[in-house]
């Protein structure tokens, strides 16, 4: 191994990455989720718990292939690899499938406001599309491994925004729409800026991805709010 690929084996950088994205979930789903017990919220339904065990799964086993790398333990990576491409498959069934009912249950209940359906947007093409289009370009490109963690953090991260959007401080529970867009996007931001300046350059994966990341949820704003999609969430959901 050369000794620039040994240096970039033990950067510690997505080990500090994979474990602030598993904190910021811990965190936003402690009261709801991970410790409800003891903060008295209501009981969940199934397909919500499976939801919360299969996202924990997720960062779980990010956390655990970047220390598989770090550790040069290639190959047990590439086979938790092959449980990673069925592990983003279940996240993205699921997830639809509680975004879904969720917001047929709260449109059902007010059938004169589009709010819920405007909403949908976000939890779909705003979380879901993303997570795919960079899980999907991290497969792509598994032989190159500057690019694939690169997408994989990014994929991660987009998968953040309802944990960033729980965590339990006021200026964030009394967030704005466009400020809680900002809040969720400043998370994937910091992780490029850190990488850019350990590295002393901005990587195209970072560059692009991140330009994309950051366009994604405002672009969603306006085509939320068109009777394109409200008739596209409409059909999906009734």
């Amino acid at each position: 191994m050369s000794d620039n690929a040994y240096k970039s084996v033990r950067n510690p950088y997505y080990t500090y990455a994979a474990v602030a994205a598993a904190v910021l979930v811990l965190f936003g789903f402690a009261r709801t989720y991970y410790l409800k017990t003891f903060f008295g919220t209501p009981a969940l339904p199934p397909l919500l718990h499976l939801h919360g065990f299969v996202l924990t799964l997720w960062f779980v086993l990010f956390l655990v292939q970047v220390r598989l790398v770090a550790a040069r333990r290639s190959d047990w990576h590439r086979l938790l690899g092959i449980c990673g491409v069925v592990l983003a498959a279940s996240v993205v069934l699921i997830s639809s499938a509680v975004a879904i009912h969720a917001t047929r249950r709260d449109f059902l209940a007010d059938p004169r406001s589009n709010a819920a359906l405007s909403f949908l947007a976000f939890l779909l093409l705003g979380e879901l599309l993303p997570f795919v289009g960079f899980f999907v370009a991290a497969l792509l490109f598994r032989q190159r491994s500057d690019y694939h963690k690169r997408l994989m953090l990014l994929a991660s991260c987009s998968l953040l925004g309802a944990a960033i959007i729980r965590l339990p401080f006021h200026f964030i529970q009394a967030a704005g729409l466009w400020s809680s867009i900002a809040m969720v996007e400043t998370v994937p931001v910091t992780f490029i800026l850190f990488d850019t300046a350990q590295n002393r350059r901005l990587h195209a994966a970072f560059l692009w991805g991140g330009l994309l990341f950051v366009s994604v949820l405002p672009a969603l704003v306006f085509l939320s709010r068109t009777q394109l999609w409200i008739d596209i969430a409409k059909r999906l959901v009734l």
